[in-house]
């Protein structure tokens, strides 16, 4: 099963979004300072290519997306770390403090969210 036309094009300039970034980035020596949202964009350009390259009905490309997706909302957290230590540089009292607050928060709802999937099936 191909993709549409319509998902194909945006596939397709979501693929050249993606690389022209990812170049951007490394070229500007910015995917040094932010390495964890460099690395997201890459799990995504994987997982924006991976119906060019798999089925999107086989377990296959099922597997890679839940991999890749798991993969990038660890990513948010590490991006939302990795900013908290560009803007709070200066105040690092504050940016200690909202660090200690997310993972906090963070902790809570992976428990949350574990609890409702094993009281609600």
């Amino acid at each position: 099963m191909k993709l549409p036309l319509p998902e194909y094009i945006l596939s397709i300039t979501g693929v050249l979004a993606l690389v022209s970034l990812l170049l951007r980035l490394a070229f500007s020596g910015l995917a040094r300072i932010y390495k964890f949202f460099f690395c997201y964009l890459t799990v995504d350009l994987v997982q924006t290519l991976a119906p060019f390259f798999i089925r999107f009905d086989s377990d296959l490309y099922g597997d890679i997306f839940l991999v890749t997706e798991g993969l990038m909302v660890a990513f948010y957290v590490l991006i939302i770390f990795e900013l908290y230590t560009a803007v709070f540089r200066q105040l690092k009292g504050i940016g200690r403090a909202a660090q200690r607050f997310t993972a906090f928060a963070l902790v809570g709802a992976t428990f949350a969210a574990l609890m409702l999937r094993t009281v609600i099936p």
